[in-house]
């Protein structure tokens, strides 16, 4: 009978937040095509008419995809992934954020969160939207300053 250490069964019982898969933290997911989650390909398509650009980053240590406008923009975050991110104690706010789409949305909490992008690491305040789905980040003009994109 092979014993197994602590570490080689814990390992084997944790799930990626990025692909809901085991055996790997989200840091160390492999980069691959997950059924259900946006691709490079698929959400440029849908935002090359608006000019932007997509990307993964690191938030709080789990890779997410993002969307990058140079434009007049503040940062947003759904509510579904500020949970998967763990959590938060979300400062109260009370104003209407506008997408590029022209629709908006009532925004009530706002968090600040750690995001890591091509080897470094800035705090942004996120405005908290209301939404069912992991919709990818979009990241406001504040964090192409920091990027010098």
């Amino acid at each position: 009978m092979v014993r197994m250490s602590s570490r080689a069964r814990d390992k084997a019982q944790i799930v990626c937040f990025t692909c809901n898969e085991q055996g790997h933290y989200s840091y160390k997911f492999p980069k691959k095509v997950v059924e259900g989650m946006p691709t490079n390909n698929s959400l440029n398509k849908d935002i090359s008419s608006y000019g932007l650009d997509m990307d993964y980053v690191k938030l709080n240590n789990i890779t997410v995809p993002a969307v990058f406008y140079s434009g007049d923009c503040e940062s947003v975050i759904t509510s579904r992934l500020l949970k998967r991110l763990g959590n938060f104690k979300c400062m109260d706010t009370n104003k209407v954020f506008k997408f590029i789409d022209g629709s908006s949305v009532k925004v009530t909490r706002m968090e600040d969160l750690s995001i890591e992008y091509k080897e470094k690491r800035v705090n942004e305040r996120f405005n908290i939207v209301n939404n069912k789905h992991d919709e990818p980040l979009l990241l406001g003009n504040s964090l192409e300053r920091n990027y010098c994109l």
